[in-house]
């Protein structure tokens, strides 16, 4: 992380000069750092928010992903 922080203006000057979205911003790396510890509890008293399987979840994405056409079979 030392590196990316010390290389982060040199990215973004870089990406910027080459007109295309940089790899990582500082605001990325600050997020990455951040406590990333979010809760869901909000989200399920006002509005009803529920979690699935995980297994189900993969299943689905990879149908999904068969369907569009981003996987072959």
């Amino acid at each position: 992380m030392w590196f990316a922080k010390l290389t982060v203006p040199l990215s973004e000057t870089y990406y910027k000069i080459m007109e295309e979205p940089p790899l990582y911003t500082k605001y990325s790396l600050y997020v990455l750092t951040s406590n990333g510890h979010f809760s869901n509890e909000k989200a399920k008293k006002e509005l009803g928010y529920t979690t699935r399987d995980i297994k189900d979840t993969i299943k689905d994405t990879v149908e999904w992903l068969k369907e569009s056409g981003r996987i072959k079979s």
